[in-house]
């Protein structure tokens, strides 16, 4: 048996969106004969030591201390830290996958691969274009071009989580387009059906907004003109969060609170978020064009499909390969979204015949070969 190690900012088993993409990865990786072994960052780790192994869904673990400040980030992005530690244990590496590894850890990491003669593939699911200034902010500016435009480009192999990264970087490495996948065996995904106790239609928007990802202020103000047709549950942020972002929709708040057209819920843990989209009629989230939406994936569409709830949103991404013929999505105009969105829903309510859900379009099985 051949091992590969992966190792990245993920937060096993379910802290965080990369470690529900690793965990697919690697159980696909474990169908094809391969023993993945994790390295990954653990806010509970006290020091700078490597925690004892451990296992999650069956595979070895190794965690470190999560980079907390200023100075526990220019460690984690400037050394590969424990990677060699881990390779000194076995001797039947077959390769190193590193998820949106930072450019001079990966670097070096690279050079430890050449000597030992293993692999380093590359994780890649992102393209950040950061706005503002500040210390922190310059240095993941420099990390990401270097990583993106230089570093990456001398690795073995690439996982690349859309078409837009996959056409960047095949003149450079061997690439392969995976999204994020889930495990439809785990019952976390299984749907069973509810009693309705409202006759509007229950949206749910679960995620962790910022003011440039997911614009959760064009959602929230489509809703006036069909206040009286839905509730959006918003899972992740609270109002107090919301109107530090934007801070002029104080009275559109208080107002669709008051009618019960809006709901904040905060922040849940990953299985109270999944529940949160399985008792609702359609996930809602709004992306812009930008090259941020066309190189990454949105995580919560795969969630929201792979429970069994239809998705209605932006056409962004390769989102378009997995709602074809209108299955699973309604991929709405980014220019045009509140009047869109407002037909969409009135059409949707009126229909016996709801969108069909194919729950597993994004199990791993299915991306074996």
């Amino acid at each position: 048996m051949k091992r590969i190690l992966y190792v990245g900012g993920f937060e096993l088993p379910d802290k965080n969106a990369a470690a529900q993409r690793v965990l697919g990865i690697a159980k696909a990786l474990r169908v094809l004969g391969y023993e993945v072994v994790f390295l990954d960052v653990d806010k509970t780790v006290q020091g700078n030591g490597l925690s004892e192994v451990h296992t999650t869904e069956g595979f070895p673990t190794y965690s470190q201390r999560h980079a907390a400040d200023m100075k526990g980030l220019i460690r984690y992005a400037g050394y590969p830290l424990h990677a060699e530690e881990i390779l000194d244990k076995w001797d039947d590496w077959h390769g190193v996958i590193a998820y949106n590894y930072p450019a001079f850890a990966l670097s070096r990491l690279n050079r430890i691969c050449k000597k030992r003669n293993i692999r380093l593939y590359a994780d890649c699911t992102e393209w950040y274009s950061y706005e503002g200034f500040s210390p922190k902010k310059l240095l993941i500016q420099a990390d990401s071009f270097l990583r993106m435009r230089f570093v990456q480009k001398r690795l073995d192999g690439m996982i690349a989580i859309s078409r837009y990264l996959e056409r960047y970087y095949r003149k450079h490495l061997k690439t392969v387009v995976l999204p994020p996948m889930i495990d439809s065996d785990d019952p976390k995904w299984r749907r069973t059906e509810r009693e309705r106790h409202s006759a509007r239609l229950q949206l749910v928007y679960a995620g962790s907004t910022g003011a440039h990802k997911d614009r959760l202020n064009v959602m929230v103000r489509a809703i006036p003109g069909i206040s009286e047709q839905v509730c959006l549950s918003v899972v992740g942020i609270t109002a107090e969060k919301y109107l530090q972002l934007y801070p002029n929709d104080r009275a559109l708040i208080a107002e669709l609170t008051e009618t019960g057209a809006l709901c904040f819920r905060g922040r849940l843990s990953h299985r109270e978020a999944i529940e949160a989209v399985k008792n609702a009629d359609l996930t809602l989230f709004f992306r812009q064009k930008s090259r941020l939406t066309s190189a990454g994936f949105p995580t919560k569409f795969v969630e929201s499909v792979s429970c069994g709830t239809p998705v209605v949103t932006t056409d962004t991404s390769d989102l378009k390969d997995y709602s074809k013929d209108g299955k699973n999505a309604a991929l709405l105009s980014v220019n045009c979204f509140e009047e869109e969105l407002g037909a969409f829903l009135e059409a949707f309510a009126k229909s016996e015949k709801r969108i069909p859900v194919e729950p597993q379009t994004f199990d791993y099985r299915r991306f074996v070969p």
